[in-house]
């Protein structure tokens, strides 16, 4: 998907002398090192490659993000639960107690 778009994003990109960079550029392999430095820039003067690279670099700080997310979600509901846990574990120290306070009581 993220590959379909970058297509279709490329799609609206042109040259300086009005080429569709993606047929002229993308898919011609460069021979020589003046072909890599070529007339064919974005409106911006990036080139099509250096795009395509940012983009990909933004993909992978995008997942990383994600997975930073997903790890503070995961996180947190381990914290929740310990903390439901710490509760249950009170409650259940307290109604003993009282329960030990109650039969005291009925001794005496």
């Amino acid at each position: 998907m993220l590959e379909w778009k970058l297509d279709q994003f490329l799609d609206t990109l042109w040259d300086t002398e009005g080429h569709d960079i993606l047929q002229r550029a993308l898919h011609q392999t460069p021979q020589r090192q003046e072909d890599y430095q070529s007339k064919y820039y974005t409106l911006d003067g990036i080139y099509t490659a250096n795009i395509r690279r940012m983009l990909e670099l933004q993909d992978v700080t995008l997942e990383r993000r994600l997975k930073n997310i997903t790890r503070m979600a995961e996180n947190i509901e381990i914290a929740q639960g310990q903390k439901l846990a710490r509760r249950a574990r009170l409650k259940q120290q307290n109604d003993k107690a009282e329960q030990r306070r109650i039969e005291k009581a009925q001794r005496n």
